[in-house]
């Protein structure tokens, strides 16, 4: 009995010492980057207590491009150059992803689209069409339901706009007080394999080198706590975000086209084509072999979209 006793309370030290280990590796900034020194053509713009790192290429009436999660900057790589003969391009990395902070975020749509309008103004764009990819996309749904600008033009690309669970993974990495430690210890363990696999599958017309390059480029920007952090935060928030406005869809009135691929398994073409169905003003184009990132498999595609809604 008491040599149970002993067990019981060894282990409950043993606990509680990887508890606090967990809460003190969280409160750490370890892993974290904020600046990309190899790249000079990005800049950093101050919001409120954020930094962010943005892009601006091209000259030219105005588009702004929002990534998902998780995400960056580099999400828009093909397209960016081709747009940037004709406009002018703004991206960003959203809070808490790529080499962007994350202070004072609750990590909901509704932080991302007054980002947005932040970014609009700071910027001084002039009457943007407004481009988002997955949770990006989602973002500019939220956009529209509350009629932030009903004279812009929108694109969502495959998104995630009625439903969506998150894996049990995130939901523990989104804990309160362990979660941000949590994100640190899988940064060194299991987080590389998952990202590589989970990029593997959301592209479709790569190459195997070009393959290769991509994912390494997401283990950098990716494999950093807060943006594992953050990732899981949107995830276990987006249902609550989700639910909140898609019962406002009926009443948008914008210009919005929505782009998906044909594979329902590699894309969210069920709920892409679920808001054309209830949206009025919606134009709906399904594109064949491809998967989630389409912006990357039929990059013509996207940017001869883009310049049939800004022409």
């Amino acid at each position: 009995m008491k040599n149970l006793i002993k067990l019981t309370k060894y282990f409950g030290i043993i606990i509680g010492t990887l508890f606090l280990a967990l809460i003190v590796l969280g409160l750490s900034d370890i892993g974290n980057k904020y600046d990309e020194l190899a790249q000079d053509k990005f800049r950093y713009l101050e919001i409120d207590n954020n930094r962010i790192r943005f892009l601006q290429e091209g000259i030219g009436k105005d588009i702004i491009l929002l990534h998902g999660t998780p995400g960056s900057i580099e999400d828009w790589t093909p397209i960016i150059k081709l747009l940037a003969k004709s406009y002018r391009v703004t991206t960003y990395d959203r809070l808490g992803h790529g080499y962007s902070t994350n202070e004072d975020y609750s990590y909901h749509l509704k932080d991302n689209a007054e980002l947005v309008n932040n970014i609009i103004q700071k910027l001084n764009l002039q009457s943007p069409m407004v481009i988002g990819h997955s949770y990006g996309g989602s973002t500019v749904a939220y956009l529209l339901a509350n009629h932030y600008n009903d004279s812009l033009k929108y694109m969502i690309i495959d998104s995630p706009l009625f439903n969506y669970t998150p894996s049990g993974t995130y939901k523990l990495l989104s804990t309160p007080l362990i979660g941000k430690g949590v994100g640190l210890v899988a940064n060194y363990t299991i987080a590389e394999q998952q990202i590589e696999k989970g990029v593997k599958s959301s592209f479709t017309n790569q190459s195997k080198s070009k393959l290769s390059e991509l994912v390494n480029i997401r283990k950098k920007i990716w494999l950093q706590p807060k943006v594992l952090h953050s990732k899981a935060k949107e995830s276990v928030n987006y249902q609550t975000d989700l639910s909140e406005i898609s019962v406002k869809y009926s009443s948008i009135s914008s210009d919005v086209i929505v782009v998906t691929g044909k594979d329902d398994i590699k894309t969210f073409y069920s709920e892409c084509q679920k808001f054309s169905n209830i949206v009025p003003t919606d134009s709906l184009v399904v594109l064949e072999n491809t998967g989630h990132y389409i912006q990357f498999d039929r990059t013509e595609d996207i940017v001869q979209l883009i310049n049939d809604k800004m022409n």
